[in-house]
Formats: C-alpha cells, structure tokens, sequence
C-alpha cells in the first residue's frame, strides 16, 4: 500500500521537475472557488472580502460580521497551527469531540457537526458522515494568502451547513511570490517530539500562459503530553495515547478563464480513551470557468468529491462497521453577478448536488436494507444590493431542495454603511442545518423522523478606525431549534440522531488593534450568555444557565504583543484567558455515576522570538508554547459524559522557513 510518505515524496519530485521547466519570472495564480456557488477572490484587496455575498464588497460594508486573517498576520503573530488562528478570533472556542477529535464552539454554541462551513479555495473540507472538521496538525499555513471567517447565520449563500458561520482559507495569490518556500517545523515537550511538519510550497508559469501552483506538507505528532486525573480518579497519559498526522497535497492550473484544481487531505487521528484511531481522507478535483462580460460576471464550477469521512481503525466490527462510509458528491453550480449603475447590483445563482453513500466495507448493508444510497440536492438564490449615501441595502435569500427533506428558505437582510472613521452593521439572518449522511441513516428507523435545524440570527456592529487604532464591537442573538442530537442504547448498541429541543444564546464581542511604533497590539474579547435551553440538559445544566454551555467558557480574551527589537527582530507574546467550564463526567466508576464538573479558569502564555531574512532568505521562529504549563482541557459539549481531553503542556520549538 502507498503511505503519505511515498506520496509526499513523489509531489516533491514532481515539484522539482516543474523548477527546472519554468520560465525566469515566477507567479501564483488567483484561485477561483466554491465547490457549491464560486467565490473569485483575483479582485480581493487588504480591506475587502468576497464571501460575505460573493461580491467585492469592503469588509466594513460587507452583510456580516466578518473576520480576515491575512498572510501579514500569521507571519507577525507566529501561527504555527489553525487552532492558533481560531482561538484568537473572539466568539471562537476549542472543545473535544468523541475520539478525542478537536472541535470549533461559535458564540457558545457546539458548532463542529454541520453548523461552521470550512473551505479552502471554496473547496468543502466539512466531513459528509457528520458534517464536522476536526483540527489540530491540520492544514499548513505556509501557503496562505488570508482566512475569511463570517461568524453568523450564512445559509443565505452557503446553504444547510453554514448555519452558524463559514470559515474560508485562501491560498495565496499570483503575484505573492516568485520563488519556492520550504519550512521545517518542529516541537519538543518533555524529552519527545510533540509534533514535526515539513511544507513546501510553489508557483510558477508553465508552457506560456498556463499558471502551475503545487504545495503540500507533512505532519507527524501528538496533540497533548499531559496526564490527567479525571474526577472519578481514572488516570489518563496523552503522551503516549493522542497521535495526529496529516498528508496535505494541493494542485492548481490555470489559463486564462479556465482552472483546475486538485485537493488531497489525509488525517489521522487517536482516540485517546478508545484505543482506537480515526481517519478522514479528501479527494477533491474541480473544473471551473470565470468570466467578465461588460457589466455581467459569470462563474460556473463542476466538482467532484470522494471522501472516507470519519470512518474508525481497528475498532469492534460489530459496532463501528455500520459508521464506516465511503462517500461521494458530484456538484454543478453556476451564479451570476450583474451591476446596473454604481448604486445597484444584483446577485443570481443556484447549484445541483448528488450525494451518495455506503458502508466501507461494500457487502454490508446500510439502516436502509440497501448497500448504497443517493440523494439528489438542489438550490437557488439570489441578492440585490443597494447603495446610498447613508446605507447600503443587503436583502435576499436561498431556497434548498434536499431529496426527503423539505425545501428550507434562509432569508437575509443587511443594512452597513462605512464613514470615514466609523461603520456600522444592522444584520438579520435564517439559517438551517441539513441533516448530514449519518444522520439520515442513523435516524431511518426513528418513529419520528428527523428534520432540519432552523436558526435566527440578529447582529449589530459598530467600528471605529483611525491611522493606528482600530476599535470593533458586536453584539448577536441567535436562536437554534429542532437541534440534531445523538444518542445511543446501550441495551441494543444501536445509535441514533434525534431533534431534541432549542436553545437561545446572546453576547458580545469586541476586537481592537493599536500600533505603538516598535510596538503593536492585538486584543479581542468575547462573551455569552445562555438565555434559554427549552427543558433540555443535552448541552447545559439547565438548573443553572447562568453557567453556560457544556465545555464552552463565557467569557475569552486574548491578547499579542509584538515587539520590533529591530526590522529584522521580533518578540512576540501572546495571552490567552478562558474562564471557567462545565462538563458531565465520571465521578464514581463502580456505580457509573456522573456529574456537572466545574473546571477553574485557564491562563495559557506563548513567547517567540522571530528572526527574518537571516542570510538573505532564511526566516527563523524560536519560541515556548504554554509557559506556564497549564493544563488546557479540552471538554466534550454534550451530556453524555465522555472524557476529557487536553492540550499539549509546555512546549519548545524551532520554525525554519527557506525562501528559494
């Protein structure tokens, strides 16, 4: 069988065959996505965005609450990892899913299965067994241009698994570079390696005008090296039971309107408590032509998707064979932008779908009775936008047919308006969630069947930016009814998914950036509270809602300094405040007991030092993460008591990037 080893090698060689053939002058090429709509970002700038309605819109306007994390940043910042990214973003939050998976909470709400879109390029990465995507040692960050995140309801566009936001990462533009990048990353915890990558990345011409971009990484490590003693005494040691490894390899051709692009993602990952490992492996390849007529701009993509999502090694046959699929899904979309005047643009667009499933294993039978299942999909939707000198008007809506649901309709209406020194943002939002794969065929047997999740989301935002201080707060209330939720019998060891109550979830959050000369500052705050939890305890202790959701803090603040010891030198220390959490678990093994635990609040200090252009093309990070060695637990949001999991402690690390 071909490892991720042999595979990686060969793309290097590859890569290297490609250096030799290209001409002199070296350039990226623009990547013009969505696997389902088609976002082109070749017309993107610093203070712009596309995902928020698919056209150049300026982030301050843009009909959502949106937040952009550029190449600048990552390098300023010293991101090694996307967990990194997500945990400076206010409103986000990291929890543990079952098999120690590692999740995204939005807003206090569990937002992993289905309910946070995650892109790269526009290609789905969101996994179609249960509609999650699991972090941690995942995705290089060497070649990315920006991160484009919408934090809100956003089916509006994207449809039934954006229902509480959308993360797009973009790799890097054709003019960004004209050489190739190599990076070694490695970490040291204790007296082991916590984790190593190896990423390269290039951009070149290609026969004339064809536009070639090929990277791809490498990644072996662990995701803790702490033990934990859990309530009921039980005694965890993640060093040697939380093994993570990524195989990334990304490909892009271009001529003129036409592109294609070829995405291959294999993750790994131990389940702590389980003895047993998880694996979701992505094969994408998307067709896709971009092309401006007069005041007409038309996208159309064709996409094929394979994908092994979520399927468990080495686990019992008899309880994890009916959870292993291999799964499919062909799309074809088409949208349609047209600009009347300055002050009136309009947006028309709709996509097919066919998903298709079976058991890994090919003989076997899925809750159905048949071996394989088809679901066809389609969708429409459209938005005018409207500009004046005091508001700029967003309405508009989509419409999705997904085969045994019924339609669902997700409306959006926006009112932004930049000034000078000052914006503002009134937005309202449906969203819903699309009951995933697993879902349909864990829950074909429920006496009641399942239906979607159905969201409302109010937002306001206000900003103020001057030469070297920004200031942004937002406020938002959501409400998520009918939510999706697992259960399994013991009795029958049969699982299921059922509709299981709503909640309602308001807060704050606040984002400021200061540039003091040789020192900046990055601060952002965010906080929640759950206001309703209708009766339910499946992810709060409803006695107690002044508490907050299961595994989700309340209150997160995060702040980096960077220090500019000289243009070429920098110190940057970075700050991170959780307050306390909740989960059900284990106090008693013998009687099987469980409980609401309440854990203390988390403080977690990085310091790097970063060294830039060393011999003229070596740039070097040195640094600790976690300092304090505080144990960073990562909690399971529901109440089903399944164990802890945790960060990694105290770690020492090397960052060495090779610009060629």
């Amino acid at each position: 069988m071909i490892s991720r080893y042999h595979l990686f090698f060969y793309f290097i060689l590859r890569h290297c065959f490609y250096l030799a053939a290209q001409d002199t002058t070296t350039q990226i090429f623009t990547p013009l996505i969505n696997e389902v709509i088609g976002i082109n970002t070749s017309d993107q700038t610093a203070d712009k965005v596309k995902i928020t309605n698919l056209n150049s819109v300026k982030i301050n306007e843009a009909p959502g609450s949106v937040y952009v994390i550029t190449s600048e940043d990552i390098q300023k910042n010293g991101y090694r990892d996307l967990i990194d990214v997500f945990m400076d973003i206010p409103g986000f939050n990291i929890a543990s899913d079952v098999q120690n998976g590692t999740g995204i909470s939005l807003r206090g709400a569990w937002a992993a299965e289905a309910k946070l879109l995650v892109m790269i390029d526009g290609l789905i990465m969101n996994d179609m067994s249960y509609g999650s995507f699991v972090l941690g040692g995942r995705i290089p960050l060497l070649n990315v241009d920006r991160i484009e995140v919408i934090r809100g309801a956003s089916s509006s566009i994207y449809g039934g698994i954006a229902g509480l936001g959308v993360v797009n990462i973009i790799t890097k533009e054709g003019n960004y570079s004209k050489a190739s990048t190599f990076q070694l990353d490695a970490g040291f915890s204790g007296d082991e390696f916590s984790g190593t990558r190896l990423t390269f990345s290039n951009t070149s011409y290609l026969l004339n005008d064809f536009e070639l971009s090929l990277s791809g990484s490498i990644y072996q490590g662990n995701k803790s090296n702490q033990q934990y003693t859990h309530p009921d005494s039980m005694y965890t040691d993640f060093s040697d039971s939380s093994e993570v490894g990524n195989t990334y390899l990304q490909m892009k051709l271009r001529r003129k309107e036409f592109e294609y692009k070829v995405l291959y993602d294999d993750y790994s990952f131990q389940a702590t408590h389980e003895g047993i490992y998880s694996l979701c492996r992505t094969f994408i390849n998307d067709f896709s032509y971009d092309k401006k007529i007069g005041k007409f701009h038309l996208y159309s993509s064709a996409n094929l998707k394979e994908q092994i999502p979520w399927n468990t090694q080495y686990g019992d046959p008899v309880v994890y064979d009916i959870q292993n699929l291999k799964t499919r899904r062909i799309s074809l979309s088409v949208n349609m932008t047209y600009a009347l005047n300055d002050r009136l643009s309009f947006l028309l667009g709709g996509s097919y779908y066919n998903d298709y499933m079976r058991c890994y294993r090919p003989f076997l039978a899925l809750n159905t009775g048949n071996t394989s299942e088809n679901y066809n999909a389609a969708a429409g939707f459209g938005e005018v936008t409207f500009k004046t000198k005091f508001f700029h008007l967003f309405a508009g809506g989509r419409l999705d047919y997904y085969e045994s649901f019924k339609p669902n309709f997700a409306p959006r209406l926006s009112l932004t308006k930049e000034f000078k020194s000052f914006h503002y943002k009134l937005i309202y939002g449906q969203s819903f969630k699309i009951p995933t794969l697993q879902n349909i065929n864990l829950a074909i047997t429920n006496t009641e069947p399942i239906k979607p999740e159905h969201i409302k989301d109010y937002q306001v935002e206000l900003g103020v930016k001057l030469k070297k201080h920004t200031l942004n707060l937002g406020g938002f209330y959501t409400s998520i009814d009918d939510i999706i939720v697992y259960g399994y019998d013991l009795t029958t060891f049969t699982e299921s998914y059922v509709n299981n109550g709503n909640i309602t979830l308001g807060g704050a959050e606040l984002f400021t950036t200061h540039d003091f000369n040789k020192l900046t500052l990055r601060a952002g705050y965010s906080y929640y509270e759950l206001l309703n939890s209708d009766g339910t305890d499946f992810m709060a202790d409803t006695s107690s809602l002044k508490a907050g959701t299961l595994a989700i803090p309340k209150h997160k603040l995060t702040t980096r300094f960077n220090f500019a010891i000289s243009d070429k030198n920098h110190l940057i220390l970075n700050y991170t405040f959780q307050s306390s959490k909740i989960a059900v678990e284990q106090t008693n093994a013998a009687l099987e007991e469980y409980n609401f635990i309440k854990h203390t609040p988390t403080h977690l200090l990085d310091l790097t030092f970063q060294s830039n252009a060393l011999f003229g093309f070596i740039d070097v990070n040195l640094g600790v993460r976690n300092v304090l060695n505080t144990y960073n637990l990562y909690l399971y949001p529901m109440n089903s008591g399944y164990p802890t999991s945790m960060g990694m402690g105290r770690e020492f690390f090397i960052l060495l990037k090779v610009n060629l």
